[in-house]
């Protein structure tokens, strides 16, 4: 193939790339907000109402809870979603998907600032035993999603948050988040992504085309 198609085709995955971030987090972020996306392009206001429709069925996501942050603090949902969120459920022992999600998920508050919204990273971790304040914090050095910006306007809880099983009692079930031991979530995350997967992720991961293909998945 000759180089030039090569280069546009590179080209084209990046571009498509930053769409489905900037609406998916867009969706999210008007979700979060409590809004219905007004002001958003066309096709982000379909993607939040697809959202709300694909989320109001069953149990809802959502309810009050109590965290505590990578600086120890004991915050409230209040004082993390004061604004527009993008929240990111995880855990730091993770050497395969995630560290894509969170390079993810900073282009996709990149993309939201150049449309002049703004939202604030956040990360709660699903592992509390080990991720532990201390571990966010130092995994927050060389954290993609930080930005200068949100530190010089840093508030209480904002950025990686810890202790989902310390959570207000029912707040669990309404967020639909079922309780897993430490040494259980490796074997839920391969089972999650499929052995099939995760094997195709390593031998394709060394192309633009196969990564952004896995990044949009």
């Amino acid at each position: 193939m000759p180089a030039g198609s090569i280069g546009n085709r590179k080209q084209e995955d990046h571009l498509m790339t930053k769409l489905y971030a900037g609406v998916a987090a867009a969706a999210i972020a008007a979700l979060l907000a409590g809004s219905a996306g007004v002001g958003l392009p066309r096709q982000i206001r379909r993607a939040v109402r697809r959202l709300r429709r694909q989320s109001g069925g069953g149990r809802r996501i959502g309810g009050p809870f109590t965290l505590v942050d990578q600086e120890g603090r004991t915050v409230t949902d209040r004082e993390v979603l004061a604004k527009p969120s993008l929240v990111y459920f995880g855990y730091t022992f993770c050497p395969d998907v995630c560290p894509f999600d969170m390079a993810r998920n900073a282009q996709a508050v990149d993309i939201l600032t150049e449309w002049g919204i703004e939202v604030t990273p956040v990360f709660i971790s699903i592992d509390p035993k080990r991720d532990t304040p201390e571990q966010l914090k130092f995994l927050r050095r060389g954290d993609p999603s930080r930005h200068d910006r949100a530190d010089r306007h840093r508030g209480p809880g904002e950025g990686r948050l810890t202790g989902l099983q310390d959570l207000l009692p029912g707040a669990g079930v309404r967020r639909r988040l079922l309780p897993h031991r430490p040494f259980d979530l490796h074997l839920l995350h391969a089972a999650r992504h499929g052995l099939r997967r995760l094997l195709q992720a390593r031998r394709h991961a060394r192309t633009d085309r196969r990564a952004n293909f896995v990044l949009r998945e």
